[in-house]
């Protein structure tokens, strides 16, 4: 992955827009956490995490997402994804 990308995460269904923000969505480093946005985009059930600045080559990297719902208000449980650059 390209260290100047934004992560698209893709659902199977429609999410509830207001569970998707910076509480929801945390980009982290083995470190600590990376500043980032996280937008909900409903027609393609996307959520676009972008970084505030390039992340480090040949690091991994994990989007941990929590308490995000769909439109009946269930919750997703918790759960992290990896990728490297």
């Amino acid at each position: 992955m390209s260290v100047l990308t934004k992560i698209d995460i893709v659902f199977s269904e429609s999410l509830d827009p207001a569970s998707v923000d910076s509480t929801s969505v945390i980009l982290r480093k083995s470190d600590g956490k990376i500043l980032c946005t996280a937008e909900y985009n409903d027609s393609d059930k996307t959520i676009t995490v972008s970084p505030s600045t390039a992340l480090y080559n040949a690091n991994t990297y994990s989007c941990v997402l929590t308490g995000i719902k769909d439109r009946s208000g269930n919750e997703m449980p918790s759960r992290a994804i990896s990728f490297s650059t």
